[in-house]
Formats: C-alpha cells, structure tokens, sequence
C-alpha cells in the first residue's frame, strides 16, 4: 500500500537539485519584496547566556563551527535563478563569530556596554541575498565571566530552533573540552529537504484540506472595532502588540491540575480563559485564534532540525450562550482536533492572505519567553535582548556555570499575546486591565470549570480596573 504523502516521512531531496523556498519563508519573501526591501525586518530569534568560568574561546568557536555545518539552515541565503527565488546553502561555514573584549573597563560601565553592545547586534539588518543569516557574539566581562549571543534570522529559525541550537553547540563543546571528538548525533534529514517535501505534496493537501478550510473561515469575521472602549476609531488595522502575562510556578501547577482533571492539554486550559478574555475585552463572540505550533508534531523527523517550522493553527471560537468554561474547553478541544488534522504547515495564510488570525496566541513562544527577560517586538516577531541570563531561565535572572543548559519548564512562564488589531494595547493603561481581565478569567475558570461565562463577564467588568 502506497504511503499518505502527507504523513509519510519526510525524505532527503535529490542531490544536486534547486533548494525552493518554505512556505513560510516565501510568505516573508514576497512581503519584504512588496516593501521594497531584501534587508530582514522579522530580524533575529536571539538568545543571550552569561558563562561564569574558564571559557575556552577556541573550543567554543570550534563547537559553534561543527554545528554549523550540520545544519543547512544556517549557511542559507535567498538566491534567484531564472527570477525563480530559492535557497542556495553554502558548503563552507559561513557565518559571523565576532569578539568584544570589555575586562579592562570598570565592571559598572562594561555591564551597560555589553548590553548595547548586544543590543546593536542584534539590531544589525541584514540582506538576505548576502547573509550570513546566523551570527554569534562573544563579550568578554573578565577572566571568569563572558557574555555569548547568539542571533538567527527568523527566515531560517523559530523559537525551538534557537534552543536545539543552544543545546548541540553546548553538547559540543562538552565533548569538546574534555578532549573528545565532536560526534552529534546524525540528522535525518535538513530544512531544505523539508522545503522540497512541502513544494512536492502542495498539491496533494490542496486536493485532501484546502476544502476544510475554506468552509471553516470563508465567513470568519475580521476585527473591524477596537476594545470596548473604542481608543483606536474604526477601520481594520494590521497592528501588533506584543504583551506579557507572567504565569506564577503555583498557578502553573494549578493549571497542570485543571488540564489532568479534564484531560487535556495545559495549552488549552489557558486558551480557553484567554479565549473567554478577549471576547470579553472585544465584546465578541465570534473569535479566530493563531494558536502558534512548533510546527514538528506528527513527523519525528523534525524534531532536531533548525529551521523556520513554526506555524500557526487557525482556531475558530464561538461563545453560545448558556457556555461555562468547560463547555468552551470541550468545543475548543474539537476546533484544535480538527484543525490540527487538517494542519496546513502554514498554508492557510495562502488561501485567506487578510484574514490570518485576528489573536495571536504564542505557545510555543511560551516555551522560550520570559517577561524578566525584557524582549521587545516591533512589527511581528523582531526580538531584542535587554538582559542576559542563563538560557532556558527561572522566572528571576540567573547565572550558570559552563555547560549544558536545562531543559526548558513544562509548563511556560509567560503567555505571548499579539492582538493583530490593537493599537490601544500598544501602552500601558490599557494593557494592564487586559492582563487583568485575563489573570480574573483564569482563576475562575480553576475554581470552577462550570462557571457560566456570562458570570464571568460580569465579573471582569465589575473587577476590571479595581
């Protein structure tokens, strides 16, 4: 019996053959080329770890080389041949490993300069036509401490890439240092295969999910106003704000609680008292959610892979009326079964390019953002990196001896919200209730999952600015 090409692994291409550009990446392309720009405004997935201990600079430069060139991705660049835009992907190492030494300078000012000494690192446009796409940076504080960011364009990388990028690098090194051969193990396959895979079974998903789709969001609504208290006018606009809701570590078991009593996943329990606090917020009860996925479920073939996979799954909400929470839940549960079998790996932005999700609702974000942190976006996802500490973190900045980070927390730290039409949200009076409102909608969800929402609706509106 012949494979599901959609669900069959995904293979290497064929030697010598043209490299075409993701899904993902070809949405990026074609909307930096109508602004007229080959320089990358979705910038860097960046990530900043400071090492306490004797650092041995050429076996780390020897570590960051090897991993490398195990990955494609990394040595990749837009290219164009008979004005058809590819990936053209180096046979050398080529990327930018750039050294600042500070340890003469008093320990107040070199603090400061690190900072923006990283900050205009990562700040550094960069043409994609020329690359290189990935960048290191070492910033010597003292003999014993040493701060190290790493930066990886988003059209190459996403949130979990820069972790497995973390994780092998200091892998590496660990052998390295002990006078090992740097032996990672092999990678089924690379991110340009996975380009090829997608071009190759376009049409087959077209044929097999494009119907799902067009019947489930034809008649989604847009956003056309703004919150209830109208601080933006009318008109649809494609803004963005990117706000932080800290998750306590006794709220997150709380939540682990929920999710195990109504078997579920933890990302759902959230997404629900989220769900129920933007319709309260935008006065709706017809929601479309970008529940953000890391894009490798189904496919352990990708697990290790470095590379721009992350995609959004487009969940559409209806609040009925007479719903508590777990009713929500239950018709949540569905929307993301069915979404999640008909799963697009970012096609869906093809077939509707204005719709998109209206509330971005950034889980996997979830997995490597922290509040302390002090990211920052402008536009859709360029990062920047305000502080350093050991990276995955606690809740409160740490330092780490040299060595293998630990894994990140099962439960994430911090929700990521983008509201796609939300200019009122970009400033703090008006975020801080949303925050509110959502933190009030959790924790009556926990108490009671057969909270009818309109009692919780009545009850963020009597609470909200308290």
């Amino acid at each position: 019996m012949e494979l599901d090409p959609l669900r069959a692994p995904v293979r290497p291409r064929p030697p010598g053959s043209h490299v075409p550009l993701s899904v993902n990446q070809r949405q990026l392309w074609e909307g930096m080329l109508k602004r007229g720009t080959r320089l990358s405004e979705m910038k860097m997935v960046a990530l900043s770890v400071r090492l306490c201990g004797s650092l041995h600079v050429h076996l780390l430069k020897k570590s960051v080389e090897c991993v490398v060139l195990r990955h494609e991705s990394l040595r990749t660049r837009v290219a164009s041949i008979d004005g058809t835009f590819i990936q053209y992907i180096s046979p050398l190492a080529n990327y930018r490993f750039e050294e600042i030494d500070l340890s003469s300078q008093p320990a107040c000012n070199s603090e400061a300069q690190a900072r923006k000494c990283a900050q205009e690192f990562v700040d550094t446009k960069i043409d994609l036509t020329i690359g290189p796409l990935f960048e290191a940076l070492l910033v010597k504080l003292g003999s014993q401490e040493h701060v190290l960011v790493f930066a990886i364009d988003h059209f190459v990388s996403d949130g979990v890439s820069i972790l497995i990028l973390n994780r092998e690098i200091w892998a590496a090194y660990d052998q390295a240092v002990n006078c090992q051969e740097i032996a990672l193990p092999p990678l089924p396959i690379q991110f340009a295969d996975f380009a090829a895979w997608q071009e190759r079974t376009n049409d087959t998903w077209r044929e097999r999910h494009e119907p799902y789709w067009r019947q489930r969001l034809n008649d989604a609504p847009l956003l056309q106003t703004s919150s209830k208290d109208g601080l933006t006018g009318g008109g649809y606009l494609r803004e963005r704000s990117l706000l932080y809701f800290s998750i306590s570590a006794s709220l997150r078991v709380r939540i682990s609680e929920v999710a195990r009593r109504e078997r579920t996943l933890p990302s759902l329990v959230l997404l629900t008292a989220y769900a129920v606090a933007m319709s309260y917020w935008y006065r709706r009860r017809d929601l479309l959610v970008a529940f953000v996925s890391h894009g490798r479920h189904g496919h352990p073939e990708l697990e290790n892979m470095i590379g721009h996979l992350a995609s959004p799954l487009y969940l559409r909400l209806e609040i009925a009326e007479g719903d508590t929470y777990r009713d929500l839940l239950s018709r949540l549960i569905g929307e993301f079964r069915r979404a999640e079998s008909h799963k697009d790996f970012g096609r869906v932005a093809d077939l509707f390019p204005e719709l998109c999700g209206e509330l971005s609702f950034h889980w996997a974000a979830t997995e490597w953002g922290n509040k302390n942190r002090r990211y920052m976006t402008i536009n859709h996802g360029l990062l920047k990196v305000h502080d350093y500490e050991i990276w995955p973190g606690d809740q409160q900045p740490s330092r780490a001896r040299i060595g293998v980070p630990r894994s990140p927390p099962k439960i994430p730290t911090v929700i990521l919200s983008q509201p796609i039409r939300a200019g009122d949200l970009h400033v703090p009076e008006a975020s801080e209730p949303l925050m509110k409102i959502l933190m009030l909608s959790l924790e009556m969800f926990i108490a009671s999952p057969f909270t009818p929402l309109e009692t919780a609706f009545n009850h963020c509106e009597a609470n909200e600015y308290k």
